[in-house]
């Protein structure tokens, strides 16, 4: 109970860890306060069953009402603020989860983690919630008030206080061993549980390649894959959990059994009386109530304990470093990004390798290859989304490393071919927070090919986009997110396939816009469509992670190689019609 308890306070904040220790105490101080009303049984069954009852028998009932009285109020205010706690606690977890993810790598969010996320931050927290709002409470209960009524019992008979106590260890024991087991089935179901969310995920988002191709059985048979192993987990666990639980009940009750054996044979010798020993049963019956109820609070409290250390091995992910350089400024004239042999390897394959090159100021640069080439990792290179394995990355001359969140925003504007969408208007959607006014909004849909959509949804640029921007196609998403990047120009314009999505017409007005752009700003477009490349100021062409050719669009073409073949097959691509 403890471990759990001490992980949550380190995860929490000062107010959260402080309204968490407030609810501790009343929790403490009300399963004694309860202990002590119901030691208060014996003596006030004493005068009830006395020959000649006396006034001793109205004062002992006042006090056993006050304590019950104030016991009850006290597990009120303690399940208030056991509420409070909880709904910190949530609210803490939340913020600290989002702070941290926000500031991990790129690459470090995939598909598998996005499905690990979605179950922490949903059924995790809940879970943590639910800990000093439920969970905590029984077990003080079962821990701290067999020790009181021990430690007072000892004073009536120390048989009978000896009993509780001694069999307070044993019990614990087998807690433990129950608790072990659950932490295994706990461990087993979470892993299969998020394979399980990761492939819903998984399946949703592939849902159109899957039509397109007629594979639906494909995906449906892997998810009902991983849906079939997550049942066999569950079962595994009962099965794990139920002799654990079945253990502790039954020692519980040969606990119980003895102290009324004990007792029995008291009050048969006659060293103790009649009132006692009700007074023990109803205790000890309580008593191994609260003990039997601990099992599946405590199963409980292995799920929470299971996800706090998901918590916590999430918070001490690396993050990408800010190195501290003072006194360093950009370099007047130097290049607006440089790669100096940087490397990238994922299971141990290279993604980028052993790259270098130049992004001069005010420059048009076209990354050209294959799918799979590692262009995008480059992109997410140059505007620091994930660090390289070896290597450096200048802006400005500068090391990248030395500059923080803020400054990064700064620095460089990405647009990504898989694109994020908020569940708000168009006009959300493309100031992200800043003020921008309608004719700018306007403009930028218009050079990214959307300048009929705000005309012709019901409600304009308020118009809702809907979940992950499900009202729009999905070219319109690209081209959004292109305007997007239009209106935050920065130093660095870094664009990932913005071309892919475009019928002919817009795409020459795309291609206009990213040369206008390259007057003013460094602009970098990864892209397998070549024609922008005729007017890009270098070419890199990538494969296999590594850059094979470099020039202009007509050097490249003189060489030969791997550039005037993609050329020729584009040209062949453009010659293509259907016959009848």
């Amino acid at each position: 109970m403890i471990a759990p308890v001490r992980l949550l306070l380190r995860l929490l904040d000062g107010a959260a860890a402080g309204k968490l220790r407030l609810a501790l105490v009343l929790m403490a101080a009300n399963s004694i306060l309860g202990a002590l009303a119901l030691c208060m049984l014996l003596p006030l069954l004493r005068a009830w069953l006395a020959p000649q009852p006396g006034q001793a028998e109205g004062a002992w009932l006042l006090l056993f009402l006050l304590l019950a009285t104030a016991s009850a109020a006290l597990r009120h205010v303690t399940r208030l603020k056991g509420y409070a706690a909880g709904a910190h606690c949530a609210h803490a977890l939340h913020r600290r989860l989002a702070d941290k993810i926000v500031r991990l790598p790129l690459a470090w969010c995939t598909p598998r983690r996005a499905g690990d996320m979605r179950q922490l931050a949903s059924g995790g927290v809940m879970a943590v919630m639910g800990a000093p709002a439920h969970l905590l409470q029984p077990l003080f209960d079962a821990v701290l008030a067999p020790l009181v009524v021990g430690l007072l019992w000892l004073a009536i008979d120390w048989r009978l206080g000896a009993v509780v106590l001694l069999a307070m260890p044993p019990l614990l024991f087998v807690y433990r061993w129950a608790l072990a087991c659950g932490s295994r089935a706990e461990t087993a179901l979470a892993a299969s549980s998020a394979e399980a969310n990761g492939r819903v995920l998984e399946y949703i988002a592939a849902q159109p390649v899957l039509r397109a191709t007629g594979r639906s059985e494909l995906g449906s048979a892997m998810l009902e894959q991983s849906l079939m192993e997550q049942r066999q987990a569950e079962r595994r666990s009962q099965h794990l959990l139920f002799p654990a639980a079945l253990g502790f009940t039954v020692a519980a009750q040969l606990a119980y059994a003895l102290l009324l054996a004990i007792g029995l044979r008291q009050v048969l010798a006659g060293t103790l009386d009649v009132p006692a020993l009700l007074a023990t049963l109803i205790v000890a019956t309580v008593l191994a109530e609260a003990m039997a109820a601990v099992v599946h609070t405590g199963a409980a409290l292995q799920q929470v304990a299971h996800t706090l250390r998901q918590f916590d091995g999430v918070l001490a992910e690396r993050e990408l470093p800010v190195l501290a350089l003072p006194g360093r400024v950009p370099e007047q004239g130097a290049p607006a990004v440089e790669a100096r042999h940087v490397c990238v390897r994922r299971d141990g394959r290279p993604i980028v390798d052993a790259v270098s090159l130049e992004i001069a100021q005010r420059s048009l640069t076209v990354l050209a290859g294959a799918s799979g080439s590692g262009k995008t990792t480059l992109l997410q290179l140059l505007c620091r989304q994930l660090d390289p394995d070896s290597g450096v990355l200048l802006a400005g001359g500068v090391d990248m490393r030395t500059n923080d969140d803020a400054a990064l925003a700064k620095l460089a504007t990405p647009m990504f071919q898989h694109t994020w969408l908020l569940p708000a208007s168009l006009r959300d959607n493309l100031s992200l927070g800043r003020q921008i006014v309608a004719q700018d909004m306007l403009a930028a849909l218009s050079a990214a090919g959307l300048a009929s959509l705000a005309q012709s949804l019901p409600q304009g640029l308020d118009t809702v986009v809907g979940e992950g921007g499900w009202a729009l196609s999905g070219g319109e998403r690209q081209r959004l997110a292109f305007a997007r990047a239009l209106l935050k120009p920065a130093p660095l314009m870094l664009f990932d396939e913005p071309l892919s999505a475009l019928d002919a017409i817009s795409e020459r007005r795309a291609i206009a816009t990213l040369g206008d752009l390259a007057r003013t700003h460094a602009v970098v477009v990864a892209t397998h469509r070549l024609a922008i490349a005729a007017q890009a100021d270098q070419i890199l062409v990538m494969q296999s992670g590594r850059i094979v050719e470099r020039g202009t669009h007509a050097q490249l073409l003189r060489q030969g190689g791997v550039y005037s073949g993609m050329q020729r097959q584009a040209g062949q691509a453009r010659g293509w019609h259907l016959g009848v």
